[in-house]
């Protein structure tokens, strides 16, 4: 197996920091809408906590632009873009169910965490190949509030799930 060079590395991790940074952004513009929309209170308040760490989270990415001094790009992102969007259609095909719905959301959020999480970690795998720290503990961050954020999210659907029970 052949050694990839530093440049080849780099344009991997370049390719999808872009990819999540795509994500995020689409995700920025999306959860005010879902905030306003989940009925039950505790889901409304953990969207709006998810809607500070992803600003977080992209001000830590644009960062890493700067750092590795690459710029941002928007190739490639349509996959990222298309999985969110799917998903986010999920949430509507719910025939006027507000309990499904809310469910749905939490439901589809974690699964972007999940793969927000993985992504974050594999970066940060990259990173450390690069041998930039820096980037590596930005990424750290990112990776440890998007699994934070996942079982906050597991946590509001036991709840969620009970308080539908009852």
């Amino acid at each position: 197996m052949s050694k990839l060079s530093k440049n080849t590395l780099l344009e991997f991790f370049s390719g999808h920091l872009n990819r999540i940074h795509c994500g995020k952004q689409h995700l920025l513009a999306s959860l005010p809408t879902f905030a306003a929309a989940a009925q039950f209170k505790d889901l409304k308040l953990a969207i709006l906590e998810l809607h500070d760490d992803v600003r977080k989270q992209v001000d830590r990415m644009n960062d890493i632009y700067n750092l590795l001094n690459i710029q941002q790009s928007d190739v490639g992102c349509i996959g990222m873009t298309t999985l969110l969007q799917e998903m986010f259609d999920g949430i509507d095909a719910n025939n006027g169910e507000k309990p499904l719905s809310d469910l749905s959301l939490v439901f589809y959020l974690q699964n972007i965490e999940s793969i927000e999480a993985t992504s974050f970690q594999m970066l940060r795998v990259t990173a450390n190949e690069l041998d930039n720290q820096a980037v590596s503990q930005l990424l750290k961050e990112s990776f440890d509030e998007a699994k934070e954020d996942r079982q906050l999210l597991i946590k509001i659907g036991k709840q969620f799930l009970g308080y539908l029970k009852n």
